[in-house]
């Protein structure tokens, strides 16, 4: 792991997550890196390291940068760098990576950050990211359904039971999405009993691989 750089080199975390948000095709509006910086100084983030860019990066297409030294008249250079802050102020120990997606060496990249997380003992890695659609976002977006207790679980998720704009579907993201509400309550094997409603009117054909129930299938084939 010599491509990570660590300055501070942190204790025993509480139950750490890894949040990574990249500038870049996947970043629209800078929308995923914004957020990500929000969130690391809403919880008062400070920088623990960063990954070398001399490997990752073609320079010539990302040029560092040269800015003053606040409070003097000295100059830095800033390079591409992925800079991982430790937050403390959350439920949960968040370390925040913010940087600019790799042009060279991507297997390299990720195992870097990858081992670096094992590390620090992560037990989550959440990524954000922010693409461009059609989408009026003037239009709520209205979820309802009935969620039992802990207790009420079942060894596979097929009693999910999982409707987008009025059409049973299935679909291993909205499962996953269940699972991870549940993560600190059930054991891995564990399924959470759910009946839950989406109701999203501007969506279509957004996930071709969604399976519908029903004839005409939303974003997709039908199943059975």
């Amino acid at each position: 792991m010599t491509q990570v750089m660590i300055q501070e080199r942190p204790g025993r975390l509480r139950r750490p997550v890894l949040l990574l948000a990249f500038a870049g095709w996947n970043d629209a509006a800078e929308s995923a890196t914004n957020a990500a910086r929000f969130l690391r100084s809403a919880w008062d983030g400070h920088q623990i390291a960063t990954l070398d860019p001399e490997e990752f990066y073609h320079f010539g297409l990302q040029r560092p940068l040269v800015r003053l030294v606040p409070g003097t008249l000295d100059r830095e250079i800033v390079w591409p760098e992925l800079e991982f802050t430790l937050c403390t102020g959350a439920s949960r120990d968040v370390i925040v990576g913010v940087g600019i997606e790799p042009h060279l060496r991507w297997k390299t990249y990720c195992r870097a950050v990858l081992d670096f997380a094992k590390e620090l003992e992560v037990g989550l890695i959440v990524t954000l990211g922010a693409l461009l659609a059609e989408v009026p976002h003037t239009r709520p977006v209205r979820l309802t359904g009935f969620a039992g207790l802990p207790t009420l679980n079942r060894p596979t998720s097929q009693h999910q039971y999982l409707f987008v704009n009025g059409r049973p579907v299935r679909d291993k993201l909205l499962n996953g999405a269940v699972r991870g509400a549940y993560q600190d309550f059930l054991a891995r094997d564990r399924n959470p009993m759910v009946a839950l409603f989406l109701d999203a009117k501007a969506i279509r054909n957004v996930r071709p691989g969604v399976r519908d129930r029903g004839p005409g299938g939303f974003g997709g084939r039908p199943g059975g």
